[in-house]
């Protein structure tokens, strides 16, 4: 709330607030008290001091004599005073500082400073006032010239970027250019070139007829089992089969089929380990073809079908020598050719497979016979 009355209010008024000038004062009078009681203090511990030492000595005196050493106690007592008496003479009215000249003659109303009890000069004060305000300027001046000379050089270089990063964007617009320019003459050659190169044939895709049932999975246009059809189709359309037959590389029924190591490593292992349920074995003749057919040993029943117990796989040179082999020891003989499929991966020739101890026995005798002709 505004005061309606704005002049300035008296001390005794609650609502006046001090001033800064007040507070200093009140600080002033209140260090005045503190060191005044502290005076006085110094002065009574001074005089009870003296009073006691002047009982112990039962000093006789007349009452001037006693009142003067009290009185020199407490100048003892007073800070300062003793010293000050003894080295410096007592302040001139008339005052003079020769080295700058300056006088100063009685108490006109003018106060000389005093600092440490010593008259000062106010000449040399003030020189001495002048010759900092000089060197601060000075400082200031140098301070300034240096801020201006960092201020330029900060301007240069920002304007050294400036001129930099317009140079990078004008770069970078004609590589921009330049990118959409190549971009464009590619897709020109491009088109160019697609006019101009003739149409690629379409691969041809051969396609295979499905195994039918009954054939071990060997399809009956190639004689060839679905697995070997890399990048190729099969079909149950006939009329869609476009496969030429069975390649000219595949070896006739009867010629020699080659045997893959693998196979005759692994025939060799079934041999050397036999089961309780299925025995391996070998006939005992030497010969390096393939197994281009299968000579199978059965019994009659109990079924329509027989007994399956065993059979030999032989090359068309051991055909006879497997026959004798199965028939000698009691057996119905059935020799088929193998599945066309077989002729990539043949059984080494001489190879037995037999169901039970009996039939490896009687297919594989112990003394090993060379029978048949040898191809």
């Amino acid at each position: 709330m505004t005061d309606p009355n704005p002049r300035a209010r008296c001390g005794n008024d609650p609502r006046a607030g001090w001033t800064l000038g007040d507070r200093q004062a009140v600080e002033a009078f209140r260090a005045y008290l503190a060191e005044r009681g502290a005076l006085r203090d110094r002065i009574a511990a001074a005089l009870t001091a003296e009073h006691y030492r002047r009982a112990e000595a039962r000093t006789v005196a007349s009452p001037e004599e006693h009142c003067a050493a009290m009185a020199d106690a407490v100048l003892a007592a007073l800070p300062g005073l003793t010293d000050r008496a003894a080295v410096e003479a007592p302040l001139s009215p008339d005052y003079q500082h020769p080295e700058c000249g300056f006088h100063w003659h009685g108490r006109d109303g003018m106060d000389i400073p005093m600092r440490d009890g010593q008259p000062i000069c106010p000449r040399c004060e003030l020189a001495k006032a002048e010759k900092k305000l000089m060197a601060l300027q000075r400082r200031r001046d140098e301070v300034g010239a240096e801020c201006r000379r960092r201020g330029k050089r900060v301007l240069e270089q920002s304007e050294q970027i400036g001129t930099l990063e317009r140079q990078i964007d004008e770069v970078r617009r004609q590589l921009s250019a330049e990118i959409l320019r190549a971009g464009q003459a590619e897709a020109e050659l491009r088109r160019m070139a697609d006019e101009t190169q003739p149409e690629a044939e379409t691969p041809t895709v051969t396609v295979h007829a499905v195994p039918l049932p009954g054939s071990d999975g060997i399809s009956a246009c190639c004689g060839r089992p679905p697995c070997e059809f890399v990048g190729e189709r099969v079909t149950h359309d006939p009329d869609e089969v476009t496969c030429p037959g069975t390649p000219a590389d595949a070896p006739a029924q009867d010629d020699p089929w080659p045997v893959q190591e693998a196979t005759r490593r692994y025939a060799e292992e079934l041999r050397a380990t036999p089961s309780a349920v299925v025995a391996d074995g070998h006939t005992g003749w030497e010969c390096d073809a393939g197994a281009s057919l299968i000579v199978e040993a059965s019994t009659p029943g109990p079924g329509r079908l027989g007994t399956h117990h065993g059979v030999i796989y032989a090359c068309p040179a051991h055909r006879d020598a497997a026959v004798e082999r199965i028939a000698s020891a009691g057996y119905e003989v059935d020799p088929r050719p193998a599945p066309p499929g077989h002729r990539w991966n043949p059984w080494p020739c001489g190879h037995v497979t037999a169901h039970g101890s009996k039939a490896i026995a009687a297919l594989t005798p112990v003394q090993a016979q060379q029978d048949g002709a040898q191809s």
